[in-house]
């Protein structure tokens, strides 16, 4: 199904995100690590805050692995210089990540701006609602 987003901001997020998502699932450390701005901040789902270099970190150690991930958003705006996604992941982590083989359920934020051109991720927050 396409979506016709007037905004072309907002349309350009909604395509790295989809992107973004094919290449979590495929452990694509790189993408990954790439979608962070260099001062990003993270709420993690831990309930403990961390720059986006730690969460690359975790990446790359398999502590964030998904065997499914799907991001349902509700609401994408333009904030200022900002494009905002809000919505709800569910997903199966993997392998080392905490809750293998557990459907977890979480709420999101995440807030993008652009550095040097480019969308990246400057803020993120998520947290766990259920655990199944």
């Amino acid at each position: 199904m396409t979506v016709h987003i007037a905004d072309p901001d907002i349309a350009e997020v909604a395509e790295i995100e989809r992107r973004l998502t094919e290449r979590i699932l495929a452990d694509d450390a790189e993408a990954f690590a790439a979608a962070f701005a260099p001062d990003c901040l993270v709420h993690a789902p831990h309930n403990k805050v961390i720059q986006g270099k730690d969460s690359i970190g975790l990446f790359n150690a398999g502590m964030i692995a998904y065997s499914s991930f799907e991001q349902h958003v509700e609401r994408r705006a333009k904030l200022g210089d900002y494009v905002v996604t809000m919505g709800e992941e569910v997903m199966v982590p993997k392998g080392k990540a905490f809750h293998a083989g557990k459907t977890v359920r979480r709420r999101f934020t995440d807030v993008w701006g652009r550095e040097n051109g480019a969308w990246k991720l400057k803020l993120r927050q998520a947290t766990i609602i259920s655990v199944e």
